[in-house]
């Protein structure tokens, strides 16, 4: 009997444990790039396989994309030309609801993530058709962009102020919508000694920082390891 006590109680708590945690907006304007980042205890790697979206109780053809950085998977998907209606995204067993609403969206991105060694860009695209102002943000780097009416222009971003691999965040702001993106940007390591020898230049060969970030490739996920290996 007293184990029979213990098992409902394990069946009762399991799915509390391993439950998917959702960090996500619930309405998304139309045409908005969906941002989501997730969390759980998986005993496997998410990949996009177990990723799904309804609208209402029919599958919808949103396709997603995914990445893990430290114990956390980022989720981004383009909601171009999805009504206005009832939506969730399926991660496995459990589900997060959300609404695509009336409103038309300043303006979408083409990533919700970005993991780089050097300078990038992300395009935007200005879905009003009107002028629309985007503030950017990067490190301590902020400036504002101007889009015409419906215009689509990449964004640039310099990696030169970070000085050790990180964790860092792109915001891209107007007046009625914001992007936080995430941005893992790798920094080579230069080793040196007292006495000046084994120094790197910035014409010779040194090492990524220790890191590990995992990264999906076609349906697989595939660790990535830099420890120590070739810039």
């Amino acid at each position: 009997m007293k184990k029979l006590v213990i098992l409902i109680l394990f069946l009762l708590i399991f799915p509390l444990i391993s439950a998917v945690k959702f960090d996500m907006k619930t309405n998304f304007s139309q045409g908005e790039t969906f941002i989501a980042k997730v969390s759980g205890d998986f005993v496997k790697p998410l990949t996009t396989q177990d990723i799904s979206f309804y609208r209402r109780h029919m599958q919808t053809s949103i396709i997603p994309e995914i990445i893990k950085m430290d114990e956390d998977f980022y989720i981004y998907a383009s909601l171009l030309e999805k009504v206005p209606d009832n939506y969730s995204i399926v991660i496995r067993e459990d589900s997060k609801n959300f609404t695509i609403t009336d409103d038309i969206a300043d303006f979408s991105i083409d990533t919700g993530f970005v993991v780089t060694d050097k300078d990038f860009s992300v395009e935007v695209k200005n879905l009003q058709n009107h002028k629309i102002t985007i503030s950017k943000k990067f490190t301590d780097n902020a400036e504002s962009i101007i889009l015409s009416a419906e215009e689509t222009k990449k964004i640039e971003f310099s990696v030169d102020k970070i000085k050790e691999t990180s964790l860092e965040i792109i915001q891209l702001t107007t007046a009625n919508l914001s992007y936080l993106i995430p941005a893992y940007i790798f920094v080579a390591e230069k080793i040196s000694s007292e006495s000046g020898q084994n120094q790197t230049s910035e014409n010779e060969t040194s090492g990524f920082n220790p890191v590990e970030i995992t990264i999906p490739k076609s349906e697989n996920i595939t660790s990535i390891s830099t420890t120590k290996t070739c810039a």
